[in-house]
This record gives C-alpha cells, sequence and structure tokens, in this order.
C-alpha cells in the first residue's frame, strides 16, 4: 500500500467533521485548538484527529511523526478503533519507528477483534506473508474472508494466494471458522437489538 492510499485511508476512518474550502487560517488554528484541548483533556476521538494531523501535516499543523505517535498512543490506552490501526501502520511501514510486523499484528489484531474490515484484511495479509504473525493461510483465509476480500487487487491477490496454497480440508476449516464468526456476529447482534427493545 502506498503511503498515500495508506493516508486517504486515515482520513476516511476517522470520519472527522471537513473543514470548508473557503475556512481561514484562524478558523483552522481554532478548530485545531479546540481539538487540541479536547484532547488534552483525555478525550480519545480529538487524540487520534490530533495524531492523524501530525502524522499527514493537515490543517496547519506540521508532519511530526514522533508527535502523531504520542497522540496516537494516548488514544490507544482507550482503545481507539483509529488510533490502534494507525500505530499498526506506522509499525508496518516505519513511519517514525523502525519496521515491526509483529507489533504492527498486535495493534491490527486488537482493533480486527473490535470489527474493523481494515485490520482484519490486514491481518489476513500478514498470516498470508508471514509477517509479524505465523504464516497460516487458513487465519488468512478467515480474516480476508470477514474482512471483505473485493475491496482491491492487493487483498484480492493474497486471498487467492492464500487459497492456491491450501489443501481441501484447510479450505473447509477455514469456510466453518467464518460461519461460526458470522453465527456469533449475528447472535451479539441480535442480543443488541434485544436489549435495546426493552
Amino acid at each position: 500500500m502506498t503511503l498515500a492510499r495508506y493516508t486517504l485511508f486515515i482520513a476516511s476512518i476517522l470520519m472527522m467533521p471537513s473543514i470548508a474550502e473557503e475556512t481561514t487560517s484562524k478558523e483552522e488554528k481554532e478548530y485545531i485548538d479546540g481539538v487540541r484541548l479536547n484532547a488534552e483533556k483525555g478525550d480519545s476521538n480529538s487524540q487520534a484527529k490530533l495524531g492523524y494531523y501530525y502524522h499527514v501535516g493537515k490543517s496547519g499543523v506540521s508532519l511530526d511523526l514522533q508527535k502523531a505517535k504520542y497522540w496516537y498512543e494516548l488514544a490507544e490506552k482507550q482503545n481507539h478503533p483509529m488510533a490502534l490501526y494507525a500505530l499498526g501502520g506506522m509499525f508496518e511501514f516505519g513511519h517514525g519507528v523502525e519496521v515491526d510486523f509483529k507489533k504492527s499484528a498486535e495493534y491490527y489484531l486488537r482493533v480486527g477483534e473490535q470489527g474493523a474490515p481494515a485490520a482484519q484484511r490486514k491481518l489476513g495479509i500478514l498470516h498470508h506473508l508471514g509477517q509479524g504473525l505465523p504464516k497460516d493461510n487458513v487465519r488468512a483465509y478467515f480474516w480476508l474472508m470477514i474482512g471483505g476480500i473485493d475491496n482491491d487487487k492487493f487483498t484480492r491477490d493474497a486471498f487467492d494466494g492464500a487459497k492456491s496454497e491450501m489443501t481441501v480440508d484447510e479450505i473447509s476449516e477455514a469456510e466453518r471458522l467464518v460461519q461460526q464468526f458470522e453465527q456469533e456476529s449475528n447472535k451479539s447482534l441480535q442480543s443488541t437489538e434485544t436489549s435495546s427493545v426493552d
């Protein structure tokens, strides 16, 4: 994944309010000051946003990967999904840190278990490549299937590569895991809907 695609993905998962084209630098500064104030008070969304701004040098904030990591780590302590994913990317690509696929996988696993499809796909790819996680095509197949394999060519290629290396029994096991996951997710969703009706 290129830096540009990674940056676009981070921006899309932030779901931050957009700053209109006509925003003045004064308005931008006031907005960033508000985000910073909330981040300093412990708001994980603001911490993740501020980390993002430092990560990509956005909205009048200078690019500073160490400050990005600092703010992401504060948000990560509160299990913020965007911060977890961003830290996974920093360690996967070596943005301001040494490349460490094991740490990257740990962050992706935490957010993947929260249901983030992008992190689930990353876990599948890392399992398939044996980077930071044991090479395990059954797990690769599982994570890629639940994360969605039709999002891009790289993900699809990883899925096809993993599947081509699997036996019929391994494919059956992976599909069983996917079905089990989907059934558990549906039960969880149904119990949430039932409890919200009460």
